[in-house]
């Protein structure tokens, strides 16, 4: 399933591009997200490897980050892996006013379990409105640190 979504940030795009690469504010606007642990190469470097926690309700998840290409401030491109999903994101930063930035995501998830592909399958919206959840948290926290 693969889909794109877009958002316009009201800071410059050299400022956006720091908040959205920042490990720690990660925490700031990403739901859930508890830790975060580089465990191989490094951070914010291509072919690096990130975990990443959530609490989801009561349970915990790790989720794998894999740096593709880092190409900030023009684009950023992750795999994301957890259990029965793979997630191959493109993420691209465009100056679209004097302090503004577009912020445009290409989300490609693959399932490799039954379950997965089913919930895919029979709620694409589902994964739509969680990158537009994601990207709306984002744009406010970001917009929240103007100096």
């Amino acid at each position: 399933m693969k889909y794109t979504e877009e958002i316009t940030i009201d800071l410059p795009r050299e400022k956006t591009v720091e908040l959205f690469s920042d490990p720690e504010s990660m925490k700031k606007w990403m739901s859930g997200l508890k830790d975060i642990k580089v465990i191989s190469g490094l951070p914010g470097k291509n072919g690096s490897k990130t975990e990443l926690e959530f609490e989801m309700g009561s349970r915990l998840t790790t989720m794998t980050e894999t740096i593709q290409e880092n190409n900030l401030p023009d684009s950023f491109h992750a795999k994301f892996e957890t259990q029965g999903v793979v997630n191959n994101q493109e993420n691209y930063f465009e100056v679209t006013e004097e302090s503004k930035t577009k912020w445009v995501t290409k989300p490609e998830f693959l399932f490799s379990n039954f379950m997965m592909k089913l919930m895919g399958w029979l709620m694409p919206g589902m994964f739509k409105k969680e990158t537009r959840k994601i990207m709306r948290a984002f744009k406010s926290y970001a917009e929240s640190q103007k100096d």
